[in-house]
């Protein structure tokens, strides 16, 4: 139930990175009562994850757990297994903003496939249990892709499988 409580709470900091809460706010925003979001937000100031004025401190530690919450939901949704499934993929990888722990409300999950096959996979279900779209940007190999996008992509966390470059 604790670590429930926590997340609820920092996951509206990891939507709305740039807003100072309220305890109401975060109250009426989790359902969690004010005197526990109040508690909790003590906690989260002493490990320094959280500012003075109910903001988020941009660090190594928030953002490492920020990642690691798309990660879970990502990966709790069914979509790793869904797209392995459907795609025979030898690898997904996670990158861009989601996986910078820069991303905003609106954000979009980017995930690369390798894949030979091209297929269409229905995202909406998937997108609705994580709350986010999600982009996939299939290729049959992953040294084919522009350089840009290259660099993103394996600078980004392998979700499954493996790859080889070059």
């Amino acid at each position: 139930m604790r670590q429930k409580v926590e997340e609820k709470i920092l996951k509206q900091f990891y939507e709305y990175p740039g807003k100072k809460f309220t305890v109401r706010e975060l109250s009426n925003l989790t359902g969690v009562p004010r005197a526990t979001v109040h508690k909790k937000l003590i906690d989260l100031k002493n490990r320094r994850l959280i500012g003075g004025e109910n903001e988020v401190v941009d660090s190594l530690l928030f953002r490492t757990k920020k990642v690691n919450y798309y990660i879970e939901r990502i990966i709790e949704s069914g979509l790793v297994d869904e797209i392995v499934s459907k795609l025979n993929t030898s690898c997904i990888i996670l990158f861009g903003s989601i996986r910078k722990g820069d991303s905003v409300r609106e954000s979009d999950i980017d995930l690369f496939v390798e894949s030979f096959v091209k297929r269409k996979i229905n995202l909406g279900k998937f997108e609705r249990r994580i709350g986010h779209k999600v982009q996939l940007f299939v290729e049959s190999d992953i040294n084919k892709l522009q350089d840009n996008l290259f660099n993103n992509v394996i600078n980004g966390i392998k979700l499954f499988g493996s790859f080889k470059v070059k």
